[in-house]
Order: structure tokens, then C-alpha cells, then sequence
């Protein structure tokens, strides 16, 4: 038992965003994303559906926020 009500909570979900000129040159370095009050570690990125970017969703993001 390690104390947690939860053990590692994750979601299983996908995000499509507008890539811009910006997110299209670092989409590699998108970390997290703010979805429903909670910041979400984004597992991996398709930049296949150009001007799309699909962003998919894994557990609960705890590292640096810069």
C-alpha cells in the first residue's frame, strides 16, 4: 500500500490543436497540457494532420511548468 487513495491516475484521451508557426517548429517540446482543472503529461504528438497537431493525453503532469 503506498499511502495514495489513487495509485498513478491516467486518461486515455487524444487533443487536436491548430498548429500555428510557433507549435509547428516545437511541437517536440509541448510537455503538458491543461485539460479540465488538472495539467496532463502529453505521451505523444502526431504531426501527421498538418495544420492539426494531435496531442495524446497520459497521467497527471508533476514536473517543471517553465
Amino acid at each position: 500500500n503506498s499511502g495514495k487513495v489513487n495509485d498513478d491516475f491516467s486518461v486515455n484521451a487524444q487533443i487536436s490543436i491548430v498548429a500555428d508557426p510557433y507549435i509547428r517548429n516545437n511541437f517536440m517540446d509541448i510537455a503538458y497540457v491543461e485539460w479540465l482543472g488538472y495539467k496532463w503529461r502529453v505521451t505523444s504528438v502526431d504531426p501527421t494532420q498538418f495544420p492539426r497537431i494531435v496531442l495524446e493525453l497520459g497521467g497527471l503532469y508533476n514536473g517543471d511548468e517553465n
